[in-house]
């Protein structure tokens, strides 16, 4: 394959060693700023014996005015519940409902959804065609893939994949999907928005003597100024009660 400048931009270690290559051919030129700054009075000293000192550094500990040794803070009365991104709800989508004190009546979107989805034009077709193009078989990067495995043959060694994770493919195609949805929706609709990338959410509640922290990341979170109208009425189906959060948190979350 020819070496071209199209290259250098697709494989980063390529580029480094051709720029090794021909960078280590040139001579080191010397200037006169040594002597510039002799003449001109300015202190000079050798870069090394700064490098090689090795500075020591002692430990400065900050005491606390405040002493609690006569406080007594009975933190024993109380029970703190937490909720991260290493917990695992093993039951997936009821444990999720459960968590997050939501029903889920009827497993299909709301007909007030279903009323949006028409015929798609062909030009937004086309944009999401590309879109799944570039996100999941063009993207550049090349990441050692998890050893594929065949049940028949289990001893049976395959090397080693290279391609795109299914991470980097979802993060591609939610990012460009909602760029979408706002130039289809228009700049009055858009400017009411933000997007917040790989943020923390973490909130904290108390309820029944209990302490609850939910500390999760988000990849992409779209916030706005104008809330968000109901899809439903809110009288329909008022013959379920909502699951009590305390009754269900604790086997999900451990006590700290």
């Amino acid at each position: 394959m020819k070496f071209t400048q199209f290259l250098y931009k697709h494989h980063i270690g390529k580029a480094v060693r051709y720029l090794w290559q021909h960078q280590r051919e040139r001579s080191i030129l010397m200037t006169k700023a040594e002597n510039i700054l002799r003449s001109m009075n300015f202190p000079i000293e050798d870069a090394t014996k700064f490098i090689l000192e090795q500075s020591q550094y002692k430990r400065k500990i900050i005491e606390n005015s405040i002493k609690f040794n006569n406080i007594n803070l009975k933190l024993e009365d109380k029970k703190y519940l937490i909720f991260e991104d290493h917990n695992v709800l093993q039951e997936g989508v009821p444990q999720a409902c459960l968590l997050t004190k939501t029903l889920k009546i009827n497993d299909e979107l709301p007909k007030k959804i279903q009323n949006l989805i028409t015929e798609i034009p062909d030009n937004i077709n086309n944009l999401l065609k590309r879109f799944i193009y570039t996100s999941v078989i063009y993207d550049t990067q090349q990441i050692k893939l998890p050893r594929l495995k065949d049940p028949d043959r289990p001893a049976w060694v395959f090397p080693r994949v290279y391609g795109i994770t299914a991470t980097r493919k979802m993060h591609n195609l939610s990012k460009k999907f909602l760029q979408l949805c706002e130039s289809l929706c228009g700049l009055n609709d858009a400017q009411n928005k933000s997007i917040v990338h790989d943020g923390l959410s973490s909130i904290c509640l108390e309820k029944e003597n209990y302490f609850i922290k939910f500390s999760l990341k988000m990849d992409i979170m779209m916030t706005s100024l104008i809330p968000l109208t109901p899809i439903e009425d809110v009288n329909m189906n008022i013959e379920f009660d909502l699951p009590d959060i305390i009754h269900y948190i604790i086997p999900l979350v451990y006590l700290n």
